[in-house]
C-alpha cells in the first residue's frame, strides 16, 4: 500500500468560489485556499450532560464548542413580569425546528430551535 505524504488539504472553506460570475460563468480559480478562509463542520450540540470542547482560533484565542448542553438561559413571560429577566432553565426536548425535522428527530440545538423546558425552577 503505497501512503501518500502530501495534506489533504482544507476541506471547508469560506470563499466564494463556489459562485458563479455575475454574467452566469464560471469564476476561474486563481489562488488556492488559504488558512484564513477556513471554516468549521458545525457542532451538532445535542441535549445531554454538558460536554464543551475548546477550539483554537487565529491569535491562539479560545472559543468554547458546546457539543452537548442540558440548560440554557431563557426569558418567560411569567418570570418578565417578576422583573427578574432571565433564568437558567433545564432543556427536555426539541419541539419544533423551521429548517429542518431532522433536527427535531435528533435533538439538536440551534438559534431557531424551539425546546420545551422543564417546569421547575
Amino acid at each position: 500500500a503505497v501512503v501518500s505524504t502530501q495534506s489533504t488539504g482544507m476541506g471547508i472553506t469560506r470563499s466564494n468560489r463556489h459562485k458563479k460570475k455575475e454574467t452566469g460563468g464560471r469564476k476561474g480559480i486563481h489562488e488556492k485556499k488559504r488558512i484564513h478562509q477556513l471554516g468549521r463542520s458545525p457542532s451538532n450540540t445535542k441535549i445531554g450532560e454538558v460536554k464543551v470542547k475548546k477550539v483554537r482560533t487565529r491569535g491562539g484565542n479560545l472559543k468554547m464548542r458546546a457539543l452537548r448542553l442540558n440548560v440554557g438561559n431563557f426569558s418567560v413571560r411569567s418570570s418578565i413580569s417578576d422583573n427578574s429577566g432571565s433564568r437558567r432553565i433545564e432543556i427536555e426536548k426539541v419541539l419544533y425546528h423551521p429548517s429542518d425535522n431532522k433536527l427535531v428527530r435528533m435533538n439538536l440545538l440551534t438559534k431557531s430551535a424551539i425546546v420545551k423546558l422543564s417546569p421547575s425552577n
